[in-house]
């Protein structure tokens, strides 16, 4: 999945939508830039926080099963590791490019 594609699945699952987005030739109709949710823990950190409890447990145990050795070590995860298991949670990743 392009990195592109990316941060908008996760902006809108964040609840934003198009006419949040500032692109590089213009802005939204409010103005607002969607986080750097690739390049930026915190904006992932205030993404992982929308998912429920049980989506939450989804996300720990995609993590814990898939990313070798990372489970006693989820801390150092990179923004984009949390945007996969985000998306791969929420059933939004497309293994198509």
């Amino acid at each position: 999945m392009d990195k592109n594609k990316q941060k908008i699945a996760i902006a809108e699952a964040c609840g934003f939508d198009d006419s949040d987005w500032i692109w590089p030739n213009g802005k939204g109709s409010r103005g607002e830039s969607i986080p750097d949710y690739l390049n930026d823990l915190n904006a992932m950190h205030e993404a992982i926080m929308t998912l429920s409890n049980r989506q939450l447990d989804d996300l720990h145990t995609w993590i814990s099963d898939t990313m070798t050795g990372t489970d006693k070590y989820m801390w150092l995860l990179t923004p984009q590791q949390y945007a996969e298991a985000f998306l791969r949670t929420i059933g939004k990743w497309d293994d198509v490019e």
